[in-house]
């Protein structure tokens, strides 16, 4: 398998398992630490970066005490990162407003000011746009390089916000702090808010066409809750009295899709367990549907068709106190993950075991295909003791995999 490694970033100091990863780097680095979101941003048909911005300060020096910690300190502007199409990317000469929201300190002398965002064509003019959690939609030329902020209500907050198109009708609704919000004028660019059907926004969300009626629907799931699927009516609209409990609390992670080619959505929990879909909104949960390790956290992140055979494999992050690893579990056909042939577990390791690492993209970044990963490694203090984080970008080159 050949793999090629770009580093996006000033430090590495990682290792990799020399099995799956080449030697050879891109001589291109760009510093990334803030929340990412992906898509094509200047028309050319590959898949660009926008990256948030992001300030982070810690400096713990507790009470009494001359042990004090070294200053941690980010300050980093949103950028955008396009693809240079040979595997890489450059950032884009536009200096972006930074966001109102304010710095808020989550803990003991640690201040922090962060926002995420998603990429989508929300003005219908064949260009993508990002759309911001902390309220502000940046509308694009074509050309990634040129920007225009617009302020519009659709809510203000700092945790993941989508773009989908409830009602099929072509126009991308806001889905932002737990509240659907759609557009209702386009000069200027205004939403208003369905004040009818909200969730609470301490709750993660997904997004799928669970009974097959071809439009979208949502669950709910977190914060110690039922994990719950809301209809959509087949006008984008949604009603209490339409849910779905599936009588499991999921607080940490679940993936929907169709895991065993029976054409209806599947969820998979961070237990391990599958809920199959038996069609007219009941599902069976199969526990043990994923063969992993029994010892340490496990996140599902995404699915993917690694070994191209057809069927949804499956990423997964492994975690060991500050350590994290991720890999692809292989299904098995009928939506178990991680058993080959023999019974024996069927995965590959993506990254070796690197220290706190949190971030993550999947796309097919260079067209071939197959999906690439874009993670970060270590965490570093450098002289001036500024935090840095680096990022590597796994290209997937050959367009079929072997395994054992």
């Amino acid at each position: 398998m050949k793999l090629l490694i770009i580093i996006l970033a000033t430090l590495s100091q990682s290792a990799f398992s020399s099995e799956f990863f080449s030697n050879q780097v891109k001589d291109s680095m760009v510093p990334i630490s803030g929340h990412a979101s992906f898509g094509d941003l200047n028309g050319d048909g590959y898949d660009d970066i926008f990256v948030s911005g992001l300030y982070y300060f810690d400096y713990y020096c507790p009470p009494f005490t001359i042990s004090c910690s070294f200053p941690v300190k980010v300050t980093e502007p949103a950028k955008v990162l396009l693809n240079d199409r040979v595997g890489g990317f450059y950032p884009a000469d536009f200096d972006f407003i930074d966001t109102n929201l304010p710095v808020f300190e989550p803990s003991y002398q640690i201040e922090i000011n962060y926002y995420k965002t998603t990429v989508a064509d929300v003005n219908n003019d064949g260009f993508n746009d990002v759309v911001a959690s902390d309220g502000r939609i940046l509308l694009n030329d074509g050309s990634g390089q040129s920007w225009s902020q617009v302020e519009v209500s659709i809510g203000v907050g700092r945790e993941s916000i989508y773009a989908i198109d409830f009602d099929n009708d072509g126009i991308l609704e806001i889905f932002n702090e737990g509240r659907i919000r759609t557009r209702a004028g386009m000069n200027p660019l205004t939403y208003q808010t369905d004040s009818s059907f909200i969730i609470d926004d301490s709750l993660s969300v997904a997004f799928a066409d669970f009974n097959n009626d071809a439009f979208v629907d949502i669950i709910s799931y977190g914060n110690d809750s039922v994990a719950t699927i809301y209809l959509n009516n087949q006008s984008g609209q949604f009603a209490k009295n339409t849910k779905v409990e599936l009588g499991v609390v999921e607080n940490v992670s679940l993936l929907v899709g169709d895991v065993n080619h029976d054409s209806k959505v599947d969820i998979v929990l961070s237990d391990k367990s599958v809920f199959f879909n038996q069609g007219d909104m009941n599902f069976q949960k199969v526990e043990n549907s994923i063969f992993f390790s029994e010892n340490n956290e496990y996140l599902p992140i995404k699915f993917t068709n690694y070994n191209e055979d057809g069927y949804p494999d499956l990423i997964v992050r492994e975690i060991e106190q500050y350590y994290t690893t991720y890999y692809v579990l292989f299904n098995d056909g009928n939506g178990k993950f991680g058993y080959s042939d023999s019974g024996s577990l069927g995965s590959k390791t993506i990254t070796d075991s690197v220290y706190n690492k949190y971030f993550s993209l999947i796309s097919d970044f260079n067209n071939d295909g197959i999906d690439d990963y874009l993670t970060d490694s270590n965490s570093y203090y450098s002289n001036n003791y500024t935090w840095l984080c680096t990022k590597f970008l796994f290209h997937n080159s050959d367009t079929a995999i072997s395994y054992t």
